[in-house]
């Protein structure tokens, strides 16, 4: 859709109750603080609040010290309690998603109850793999050996916790997160402080697709899923980017129904659902896929090896950079033989968990949700680097060796352009609000308004700059480094 700027006096009052409510809320949220209104923060806060009720789409430009989270805050807030509509916001930092649960959503949500009567109610939702699984504490999962990811190189998990924690050993690690979770009401990896190491938090949690789900013996004290049904009650839900890029994959599940997306630090966004939709493949991790498989579902994966052999070859002979629209023959031809390979590892996986039948309490039944994964991530990737996407301009793939060539090659694959799964996956059918102290080039929100897929929705969308309160001409500091040669 082509973008409409009509002005506040160009546009039909039809509500103005609502709008009295959300400045008087945003009043009371600012006093609170001992401040005084600013005149960005109050357009910003009218015309999100237009955005929800008209059901479109804003950008909105509002540089350092406007104080955008209330901006977006109280109208969200008093639209999800008055329409009943939830509302997700997500962040592009652990330390803002921190900033807004902690400080900002409290502040916003006294006011609205102040001013509408109702209090909303907010919740925090991560990825699956931030939360401690006390069945994985328990012993219900074997503990891998090597915590590194194979195939994506962007995930749902925020890295890395506060603290210094993970300066102490494996073991004291562990021991502190045991000691924790004893304690902790939420599970959430980033409660825990100091924090630890990436390696020591694998050792009590899985990802989605590794949990039993409703076979797991201790479902009813699952922190993930406590966390998703605190968020499925809520009005407001506070996420990541990476959550979003989660839904793009094709797994709209993983947020509760909602009307309204919010999206702060929007400049991020693209390349954060680009580097979610990134997968790499290497030699090595299709034999740590085959290891995993024959360890924990005890299946035959010789042909999967060797399959990985070829594809080493085929890699060595091909040097770093892109690869043009058709990979060359013999990578496509080992990348088909590793495919056919993987799909029968992944077939005899399966065979093996019906072997298993209904009993999933056992250290085996963790163990194939670990080996059905891991084979299934290969088998995913494959089906990918194996199809058109490429030729079709969809994907670029190309071959690096990482650490200056101290590792072995490997075949990275990534989405080109995000704006159409975008619009699909996030902005169909919702009001989205997108904000950031960077969004406009020169005068124009064109170009941004592409890359996040605005121009391909449904519904019609302005962009809007509210400006800063700052005099960055004669506020400004310039510092010169005078031991420098000129």
């Amino acid at each position: 859709m082509t973008p409409s700027e009509p002005s506040r006096t160009e546009r039909p009052d039809n509500d103005s109750a609502g709008d009295r409510r959300v400045l008087n809320a945003l009043d009371a949220a600012v006093r609170s603080l001992g401040g005084s209104p600013r005149q960005g923060q109050t357009t910003m806060a009218q015309e999100v609040a237009q955005s929800l009720a008209d059901g479109t789409h804003l950008l909105v430009q509002a540089g350092t010290g406007t104080g955008k989270s209330l901006g977006y805050l109280v109208p969200a807030m008093v639209h999800a309690v008055q329409a009943g509509h939830r509302v997700v916001v997500s962040t592009a930092t652990l330390a803002l998603q921190r900033q807004i649960l902690t400080k900002d959503a409290p502040l916003a949500a006294d006011a609205v109850e102040q001013v509408t009567g109702t209090r909303p109610e907010v919740a925090l939702l991560k990825g699956w793999q931030n939360y401690l699984c006390r069945h994985r504490l328990d012993g219900g999962y074997p503990q891998d050996e090597d915590e590194s990811a194979l195939f994506g190189v962007g995930d749902a998990i925020a890295q890395p916790a506060a603290g210094h924690g993970s300066d102490a050993s494996l073991g004291e690690q562990v021991v502190r997160l045991r000691q924790w979770a004893a304690r902790t009401d939420t599970g959430d990896r980033d409660d825990l402080v100091p924090g630890v190491s990436q390696r020591a938090w694998a050792q009590v949690s899985v990802s989605r697709a590794e949990c039993l789900g409703q076979s797991c013996p201790l479902k009813s004290e699952c922190f993930p899923e406590l966390a998703r049904a605190a968020a499925s009650r809520a009005d407001l839900v506070v996420t990541n980017h990476a959550m979003l890029g989660v839904v793009v994959a094709g797994n709209p599940g993983v947020l509760p129904d909602h009307r309204v997306l919010i999206v702060d630090e929007a400049h991020e966004l693209a390349d954060r659902i680009r580097s979610q939709g990134t997968i790499a493949l290497s030699a090595a991790a299709v034999a740590r896929t085959a290891a995993t498989a024959r360890k924990h579902a005890s299946v035959l994966v010789s042909e999967l090896e060797s399959a990985g052999q070829t594809l080493q070859l085929a890699l060595a002979e091909l040097p770093d950079g892109r690869l043009e629209a058709t990979l060359p023959t013999a990578l496509h031809d080992a990348l088909v033989l590793l495919a056919g390979a993987a799909r029968q590892v992944a077939s005899d996986v399966r065979d093996q968990a019906r072997t298993l039948g209904r009993d999933r309490s056992s250290e085996a039944a963790g163990g194939l949700a670990v080996a059905r994964t891991a084979v299934g991530d290969l088998v995913d990737a494959l089906d990918r680097m194996t199809s058109d996407s490429v030729a079709q301009g969809r994907d670029v793939a190309w071959i690096e060796r990482p650490r200056m060539g101290a590792e072995p090659p490997r075949l990275l694959l990534a989405p080109i352009e995000v704006a159409g799964s975008v619009a699909g996956h996030l902005l169909d059918g919702r009001a989205g609000v997108m904000t950031s102290a960077t969004l406009a080039l020169g005068d124009s929100f064109e170009p941004m308004a592409r890359s996040l897929g605005l121009t391909l929705a449904e519904q019609p969308w302005r962009g809007l700059d509210v400006g800063s309160p700052f005099d960055y001409p004669h506020q400004g500091i310039l510092y010169v480094a005078a031991h420098l040669p000129a």
